[in-house]
């Protein structure tokens, strides 16, 4: 009688943990964005640029996960990975440049170049720019990015870079994948 009682306490405390796991989910997954004033956001990029530049990195970015549950609060910072060509930044004498045979992808070609180049580059997590409505806004990429443009910029991208470059597939955390899409993986 003693152990159901306690098999019982221990199920209904196991119940009431998951109720409290489920509303933390909930209260990350509607968070509002955090919006930081012209002053904020500046002296984020400065300080970042800083970094960089005592650390050696040529290359400097920021996170690219949009939702807060993919943030990893034990590493705030990557030093090697995917750069978004919306929101970096490049320190003097860093030699990158961009392929100009290929229309768009030009982020995935950088960060790939700058980890062949430099080896690392200085990647702050802990923020994320939006780019709103990134595959159908008006200008830029936009404009005359395909799917058949995007899957010819793979074939060169994986000529130059081999098995860093990947397909994107949906998965549990991104439903919506645009045919092309590709994602990179830096053995570093």
């Amino acid at each position: 009688m003693i152990i159901l009682l306690q098999i019982n306490q221990f199920i209904k405390e196991q119940r009431d943990a998951f109720k409290a796991q489920q509303k933390v989910h909930r209260a990350l997954t509607t968070m509002i964005k955090l919006t930081l004033d012209e002053d904020e956001i500046y002296d984020i990029i400065v300080r970042l640029y800083e970094m960089a530049k005592m650390s050696g990195a040529y290359l400097f970015g920021f996170g690219k996960e949009r939702n807060p549950l993919m943030y990893h609060s034990h590493k705030p910072f990557q030093f090697n990975g995917y750069v978004n060509s919306s929101h970096f930044g490049v320190c003097e004498g860093h030699n990158l440049e961009y392929n100009l045979d290929m229309n768009e992808g030009e982020d995935h070609w950088l960060s790939c170049y700058n980890a062949y180049k430099h080896r690392f580059c200085l990647i702050d997590t802990r923020y994320s720019f939006f780019t709103k409505d990134n595959f159908m806004a008006q200008g830029g990429c936009n404009d005359y990015r395909t799917v058949e443009d995007m899957k010819k910029n793979t074939i060169i991208l994986r000529q130059h870079f081999g098995d860093v470059i990947r397909l994107k597939y949906a998965s549990h955390t991104r439903k919506n994948v645009n045919k092309g899409e590709r994602s990179i993986n830096i053995p570093l």
